[in-house]
């Protein structure tokens, strides 16, 4: 976790990220300054356990400013669907 001067906040996910993961991911939204805009990386997670990102959904839900990286179609779908402000990619002509 590191925030800049900016007081953006950005969080690197790596590894595999599942239950215990999105706990941790919690914790560092629950501990950033409350202005802070908050990017997280999932560019090198190297395994996106369902129910990590089905926790994950929860935490971010409501998380002004976010912007995620590095998260395949199907996993930005599904947090779309579960309710996670989500910009889709320009190619997603379909949504």
């Amino acid at each position: 976790m590191r925030l800049s001067a900016q007081g953006e906040l950005d969080i690197q996910v790596s590894g595999a990220f599942d239950a215990s993961a999105a706990a941790r991911l919690a914790q560092c939204l629950r501990d950033r300054p409350r202005a802070a805009k908050v990017t997280v990386d999932f560019s090198r997670a190297n395994l996106l356990d369902g129910a990590g990102v089905a926790l994950a959904a929860r935490v971010l839900t409501g998380v002004e400013g976010l912007r995620l990286r590095g998260l395949a179609w199907h996993h930005l779908r599904l947090l779309r669907y579960c309710g996670v402000c989500v910009a889709p990619p320009p190619a997603w002509a379909d949504d």
